[in-house]
């Protein structure tokens, strides 16, 4: 999709954009790819929808839902953790707010997959350079020229 052409992200990068209603206005196939999200699911465009099905894959789903709605009851806020799945799976997850002429218009939500599983009990340490990469990316004057893109 058109918004890993803009970050210039490498394709393991899961992207989401959600607007201020909660609905998802744009995504890539990683991000699907990476939740295992029924391709009827994505169509509804419903981001609470999607988050319930999502959670099923945490061993502490409440915990999960809770802390993704804490970061949309305070929108200023920028958002970088590790995410393990009942699976072993491991992503790192990268949220900010998004704005578009000055005015915040939604949240950007961004996805690494982890090389080494839990199982393993090798998680590799976040990258740091990776991390930092992607917060100058997604800096204010860049999310500000963004326009949102309804889901075909």
């Amino acid at each position: 999709m058109r918004l890993q052409q803009f970050y210039k992200e490498p394709i393991e990068t899961g992207i989401l954009v959600v607007d201020n209603q909660m609905r998802m206005v744009s995504l890539n196939r990683k991000f699907i790819d990476m939740w295992q999200i029924p391709k009827e699911l994505i169509a509804l465009q419903n981001d609470r929808l999607t988050l319930e099905f999502v959670s099923t894959q945490f061993k502490y789903p409440d915990y999960f839902l809770k802390k993704v709605q804490y970061f949309y009851n305070h929108s200023d806020k920028c958002l970088y953790d590790l995410l393990i799945l009942k699976n072993g799976r491991a992503f790192e997850r990268f949220s900010c707010p998004q704005f578009a002429s000055g005015k915040q218009v939604g949240r950007l939500w961004v996805f690494l997959e982890c090389i080494n599983s839990i199982t393993s009990q090798k998680i590799k340490e976040p990258d740091k350079r990776k991390v930092s990469s992607i917060k100058s990316n997604f800096n204010q004057n860049k999310l500000k020229d963004l326009q949102l893109q309804k889901i075909r």
